[in-house]
């Protein structure tokens, strides 16, 4: 075999590696995600049916109590779910690199975690703050 040939060969294995590196780190990530997703649903708060009463307007901007009364009618049901956070997922894509970004928001911390798809980079970086 002539070097051409060698460097074709080696050309495409490494694009066979950076490509199922590539699928392999966004399937860990989507998994990452869905846990993170659980974890808040987990962590739903019940919520009571509570009716609408109209002087729950009082204090609110006028055309805010504007709106409510006109698409809203005493003693509605209000429908409502509490989760105790939210989880933000991004992907920047910057070629060659593509990073994923996401974050975990609740109500008395909030977590964030980034990590690169590019390999050779960190696993992840996690910072905290209560």
């Amino acid at each position: 075999m002539t070097w051409f040939t060698w460097l074709i060969l080696m050309a495409a294995v490494l694009a066979i590696a950076a490509v199922g590196l590539t699928a392999l780190g966004s399937m860990r990530w989507a998994e990452a995600m869905q846990l993170l997703t659980a974890g808040l649903e987990a962590g739903r708060v019940p919520t009571s049916a509570a009716r609408y009463d109209p002087s729950e307007l009082a204090g609110l901007p006028v055309p805010v109590q504007r709106y409510f009364r006109t698409v809203l009618t005493p003693g509605q049901a209000v429908v409502s779910t509490r989760r105790p956070g939210f989880v933000w997922d991004a992907r920047i894509a910057l070629l060659p690199i593509s990073f994923t970004s996401g974050s975990i928001g609740r109500t008395a911390s909030s977590t964030h975690r980034a990590a690169s798809d590019w390999p050779g980079r960190g696993e992840s970086a996690h910072a905290s703050a209560a």
